[in-house]
């Protein structure tokens, strides 16, 4: 055992189970820490003790807390993490991990690889989830609306990148994150981590992918050959049909001018795609997100999209799984307001790393670029 996973295995380490059985002191903590990390203009609900109470009940949420050194644990300066169900937005299956930070002196690559490697071995029920998305941060310091230090976030991205071996699939500029105004746009990672990569790669041997554009299957093709060393097979785009049923919006529940709403395919109404769409453009949010499956009833859509100015930030990968097709799926972006692009720290040469190729940047700069040209 190296000495990695040893610090791994000796923290101290709060379950999912645990946490669930003393919920309502546990869900104080998290506030608590979130909010001392992030302060109470963070968006989402990381600082809402009753919306994180609500959750941990249901199980839609796992939260952790880890400790990494006595004087952490005794002191109660308490490490925390979340794997949150988002299933009905992303796939069957994904759970988003966040409402992460930590109030303690530094070590929390050891609690974050602790709870991946729970969930990679199915304990305290985190066999629900088969894949986890995360949006990780990558940005400067600056000063937060209340006068707190909003901490910089490239360790972060190395982190999971160099310890946890996240896959990157893209872009997820879409919170206003706090700062001494009325929010900033950061340009964050999108990086997944699936429990059977083998299920993944069995779709790219068994089926394909409708991608309208050819530019779009240009993009796709880089990142399927960054993460399964592979190739593409795409589907005839002269065939349009069109599903006219089956969508549905996403909207905020709390601070919604400073979450994205999100537009997907459910099967599960009659909701048509345009009248959805219409809807989604009258309400307030920071940022407005289309996920379509790749499939041929979409090529209309994401012909119509593309002319409409929406920006391709990228994709989530399909699967096989005995008879279970999952498709791949794309996702495209609008800012809803002309507040500030945060730059990620890596496209500075003094910040610049080995984790992405010289690709990946150039297109997350092209990317930026469009999304403050159509806002």
């Amino acid at each position: 055992m190296s000495l990695f996973d040893k610090k791994v295995e000796n923290i101290y380490f709060v379950d999912p189970v645990l946490v669930a059985q003393k919920n309502k002191k546990y869900s104080k903590i998290l506030a608590t820490i979130l909010d001392f990390c992030y302060g109470s203009d963070y968006p989402g609900t990381s600082t809402d003790e009753y919306k994180n109470f609500v959750d941990i009940r249901s199980g839609k949420q796992k939260t952790v807390f880890w400790a990494i050194t006595d004087s952490d644990k005794k002191d109660k300066k308490f490490g925390t993490s979340s794997m949150i169900d988002v299933g009905h937005e992303f796939g069957k299956g994904f759970a988003e991990m966040g409402k992460s930070g930590s109030m303690g002196e530094g070590g929390s690559k050891y609690g974050y690889a602790r709870f991946i490697k729970e969930w990679e071995q199915k304990k305290y029920g985190l066999d629900v989830f088969s894949s986890i998305l995360t949006t990780v941060r990558n940005c400067p310091e600056r000063i937060g609306k209340k006068g707190q230090i909003v901490k910089a976030g490239i360790g972060v991205r190395i982190l999971f990148l160099k310890y946890l071996k996240f896959e990157q699939w893209g872009l997820a500029p879409w919170y206003l994150m706090p700062d001494d105004n009325k929010g900033s746009y950061e340009i964050l990672d999108l990086l997944l981590k699936y429990r059977n990569r083998h299920d993944n790669l069995n779709f790219l041997k068994k089926a394909k992918v409708s991608l309208y554009y050819k530019r779009d299957r240009d993009l796709l093709d880089k990142f399927v050959k960054l993460n399964y060393k592979t190739k593409v097979s795409y589907a005839d785009t002269t065939k349009h049909d069109e599903e006219n049923t089956g969508w549905t919006l996403f909207t905020p529940t709390l601070k919604s001018r400073s979450n994205p709403q999100m537009l997907v395919h459910t099967t599960a109404n009659k909701n048509t795609f345009h009248a959805t769409f219409k809807k989604m453009k009258k309400n307030l949010s920071a940022a407005n997100i289309v996920i379509l499956p790749l499939e041929v009833f979409t090529l209309k859509i994401q012909k119509f999209i593309k002319h409409d100015g929406w920006i391709l930030i990228g994709f989530i990968p399909g699967s096989v799984k005995s008879d279970d097709i999952e498709p791949y799926k794309g996702m495209w972006v609008k800012l809803n307001s002309k507040q500030p692009i945060i730059k990620p720290l890596y496209l500075s040469e003094k910040f610049k790393d080995q984790f992405s190729p010289e690709w990946y940047f150039k297109w997350v700069r092209s990317v930026i670029k469009k999304m403050d040209k159509n806002r």
